[in-house]
């Protein structure tokens, strides 16, 4: 059986509980997740400006650490949609779990990035040939940090496949790189400016995927968005709007992210902001395909057939 017979069989198994495809009244809780930082926060912004209160989508929000807890959440049921690392989706996508994309979270671009890599201060690496056989924290294992993190090392001289990666919260890997008890982390917005106290810049390794890409999106099954056309449609409606409106209001987010992720509001207003999609582009999920692809060791597959047809 390939992957696409394998798909279409479990499109229909993502109608039982277990995928939650289960129908569910119009006036019921929309449950979503997402991990509380900037590139996947716009739940929050919509929640607390009432957007999602004005579309008729009452919904909860379930705070989960990364986008690999996240895709194990909506395939299991347990949460409807979630804003996770596009990365994950495209490998849960790629072995046959019946995942689709609603529409993309932040667009990362040179002067919009995710993060920055980090090295002790005493440390003189500054290309990835000097981490080689090193170890470097990332919040999520064989994910997009990790696999970004691959790709600049590999593309600066280095050989990926030497290091060695742990995984670490922001604030973990800040007091580990103070010790110098790991060569190297990648840390995301919003935690930049304090990790730079801390420690030194030596890359913005994402740069190394593409010039600009999703680094994350929304998604559910593709049993529930079958099952719930309408409120897809307005979820969408309220994703884009709530970009626009997040893209246009930096001061006003920067106080509902602090509050959701209890970060100090001074941080988050001198942290690099996240940039949203505020429309529809498929193209922009290729790179993580093509990073999926070489080092996840994924079968190649359109960006076009992982997006949900409305």
């Amino acid at each position: 059986m390939n992957r696409r017979q394998t798909l279409g069989g479990l499109a229909s198994l993502a109608a039982s509980p277990l995928y939650g495809g289960t129908v569910r009244a119009a006036d019921s809780v929309l449950r979503l997740a997402a991990p509380p930082t900037d590139a996947s926060a716009q739940y929050y912004y919509a929640d607390a400006e009432g957007f999602f209160k004005k579309a008729g989508l009452p919904c909860e929000i379930a705070h989960l650490a990364n986008g690999e807890a996240i895709t194990a959440a909506v395939i299991g049921g347990s949460v409807d949609i979630g804003a996770g690392q596009a990365i994950s989706i495209v490998t849960a996508y790629s072995r046959g779990l019946p995942v689709t994309i609603l529409a993309g979270t932040s667009v990362n671009t040179p002067s919009a990035e995710a993060g920055v890599l980090f090295v002790p201060k005493n440390s003189t690496a500054t290309t990835g040939k000097d981490l080689d056989g090193k170890t470097i924290g990332v919040q999520g294992l064989k994910g997009f940090a990790q696999f970004g993190t691959q790709a600049w090392l590999d593309r600066t001289g280095g050989n990926s496949s030497t290091v060695h990666f742990v995984e670490m919260t922001s604030a973990v890997m800040g007091r580990a790189l103070a010790d110098s008890r790991i060569d190297a982390a990648f840390i995301p917005e919003p935690f930049v400016s304090e990790v730079a106290k801390v420690a030194q810049k030596i890359a913005n390794p994402m740069d190394a995927i593409a010039p600009a890409f999703i680094a994350g999106a929304h998604f559910t099954t593709l049993g529930w968005a079958k099952a719930h056309p309408e409120e897809v449609q307005r979820f969408v409606r309220v994703i884009y709007s709530t970009a626009a409106w997040a893209n246009k209001n930096h001061a006003r987010t920067a106080e509902i992210l602090a509050d959701a992720t209890h970060v100090d509001p001074t941080t988050m207003r001198t942290a690099v902001r996240a940039r949203y999609a505020e429309h529809r582009d498929t193209s922009l999920l290729a790179p993580m395909i093509n990073l999926a692809v070489k080092y996840a060791g994924i079968t190649p597959f359109s960006a076009e057939e992982l997006f949900f047809k409305t």
